[in-house]
């Protein structure tokens, strides 16, 4: 039987994965003033020194193959994004596949999970970031993780 759910800060709702944020919960709507703060050259800011965290609104279940649930591959996929001042992610990329370590046979169905959780998590939405009362882009990351019960 399967059975998993999606746990993001301050909220828990059942089905296909486990859905964690990257950055650790204490530092959650913590605010500094000690430091100057600067966006990098792209004008992406890091949470921290008076920069919120965004605050996640709505989140997706990524879908799980009924090939790679056959086939009992379960793992974590590692995403780094950004959140934007609508609070909408943007710029998803994979920096931990699931398909690490895995087979060549089973790769392309992990990398199937992947592809989902990336779907997934532009279906997401957030309060944004806020630096001085503004909303700011953030590079936020998740991790996704299948497994079977």
């Amino acid at each position: 039987m399967k059975s998993t759910c999606i746990s993001l800060p301050l909220a828990l709702i059942g089905v296909t994965a486990i859905v964690v944020p990257a950055s650790t919960c204490q530092d959650i709507g913590k605010t500094s003033n000690s430091a100057q703060v600067a966006p990098d050259s792209n004008g992406i800011y890091r949470v921290g020194n008076g920069v919120t965290q965004p605050r996640a609104l709505q989140s997706a279940n990524p879908q799980y193959t009924e090939e790679a649930s056959k086939k009992k591959i379960i793992g974590t996929c590692v995403m780094e994004f950004v959140v934007d001042t609508n609070g909408i992610p943007r710029d998803i990329r994979v920096t931990k596949s699931i398909s690490e370590g895995l087979k060549p046979k089973l790769k392309k169905i992990a990398e199937g999970l992947d592809r989902n959780a990336v779907e997934a998590v532009t279906r997401y939405r957030f309060a944004p970031a806020e630096y001085q009362g503004k909303p700011v882009p953030v590079r936020s990351s998740v991790e996704v993780t299948f497994n079977v019960y």
